[in-house]
Protein backbone atom coordinates (compact mmCIF):
# COMPACT_ATOMS: atom_id res chain seq x y z
CA UNK A 1 0.00 0.00 0.00
CA UNK A 2 1.34 3.25 -1.18
CA UNK A 3 2.14 5.70 2.19
CA UNK A 4 -0.38 8.43 1.24
CA UNK A 5 1.14 12.34 1.69
CA UNK A 6 0.30 14.67 4.66
CA UNK A 7 -0.05 18.31 3.98
CA UNK A 8 1.47 20.88 6.10
CA UNK A 9 1.15 24.59 6.53
CA UNK A 10 3.69 26.62 5.82
CA UNK A 11 4.41 30.27 6.86
CA UNK A 12 6.66 32.52 4.09
CA UNK A 13 7.60 36.06 3.73
CA UNK A 14 8.06 36.88 0.55
CA UNK A 15 9.90 39.73 -1.21
CA UNK A 16 7.87 41.23 -3.62
CA UNK A 17 10.19 44.21 -4.83
CA UNK A 18 7.95 47.35 -3.98
CA UNK A 19 6.07 45.05 -1.03
CA UNK A 20 7.38 41.80 1.85
CA UNK A 21 4.23 40.10 3.08
CA UNK A 22 3.54 37.10 4.79
CA UNK A 23 1.30 33.87 3.92
CA UNK A 24 0.31 30.96 5.32
CA UNK A 25 -0.40 28.45 2.66
CA UNK A 26 -0.88 24.45 2.80
CA UNK A 27 1.61 22.18 0.69
CA UNK A 28 3.44 18.86 0.78
CA UNK A 29 6.68 19.89 1.46
CA UNK A 30 8.78 22.87 1.15
CA UNK A 31 9.99 22.03 -2.17
CA UNK A 32 5.97 21.64 -3.37
CA UNK A 33 5.61 24.87 -1.55
CA UNK A 34 8.18 26.79 -3.93
CA UNK A 35 6.74 25.22 -7.22
CA UNK A 36 3.07 26.05 -6.31
CA UNK A 37 3.37 29.56 -5.04
CA UNK A 38 6.79 30.61 -6.34
CA UNK A 39 6.62 33.41 -8.73
CA UNK A 40 5.17 36.48 -6.96
CA UNK A 41 8.76 37.15 -5.63
CA UNK A 42 11.37 35.64 -3.60
CA UNK A 43 11.38 33.62 -0.95
CA UNK A 44 13.23 35.24 2.38
CA UNK A 45 12.13 32.74 4.63
CA UNK A 46 9.72 29.19 4.66
CA UNK A 47 9.13 27.46 8.02
CA UNK A 48 6.59 24.34 8.68
CA UNK A 49 3.87 25.79 10.97
CA UNK A 50 1.59 22.78 10.89
CA UNK A 51 1.71 22.12 14.98
CA UNK A 52 0.68 26.15 15.33
CA UNK A 53 -2.58 25.37 12.90
CA UNK A 54 -4.57 22.80 14.41
CA UNK A 55 -8.00 21.91 12.68
CA UNK A 56 -10.38 20.01 14.43
CA UNK A 57 -12.02 17.30 12.28
CA UNK A 58 -15.44 17.57 14.85
CA UNK A 59 -15.29 21.64 13.98
CA UNK A 60 -15.27 21.33 10.45
CA UNK A 61 -18.37 18.88 10.64
CA UNK A 62 -20.20 20.94 12.42
CA UNK A 63 -19.69 23.91 10.28
CA UNK A 64 -20.49 22.18 7.39
CA UNK A 65 -23.78 20.53 8.65
CA UNK A 66 -25.09 23.83 10.32
CA UNK A 67 -24.16 25.21 6.49
CA UNK A 68 -27.04 22.47 5.33
CA UNK A 69 -24.07 19.96 3.70
CA UNK A 70 -25.44 16.46 2.94
CA UNK A 71 -24.10 13.92 4.34
CA UNK A 72 -22.47 12.44 1.80
CA UNK A 73 -20.77 15.94 1.39
CA UNK A 74 -19.93 16.32 4.81
CA UNK A 75 -18.17 12.83 4.96
CA UNK A 76 -16.59 13.18 2.11
CA UNK A 77 -15.11 16.45 2.96
CA UNK A 78 -14.05 15.23 6.95
CA UNK A 79 -12.72 12.70 5.41
CA UNK A 80 -10.37 14.34 3.03
CA UNK A 81 -8.94 16.90 5.47
CA UNK A 82 -8.23 13.70 8.34
CA UNK A 83 -6.49 11.49 5.62
CA UNK A 84 -4.77 14.92 4.15
CA UNK A 85 -3.31 17.61 6.90
CA UNK A 86 -0.86 16.51 9.31
CA UNK A 87 -2.18 18.24 12.21
CA UNK A 88 -6.19 17.33 12.50
CA UNK A 89 -7.42 17.17 16.18
CA UNK A 90 -11.05 15.08 17.23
Amino acid sequence: MEKQCKYRMYEAIIDAGDQVFKVNRIARDEKDFKSRYGGNGEFVRILDVTEDFPISADNVRIALEMERFGEAEVEAIVHLLSSGYANVVT
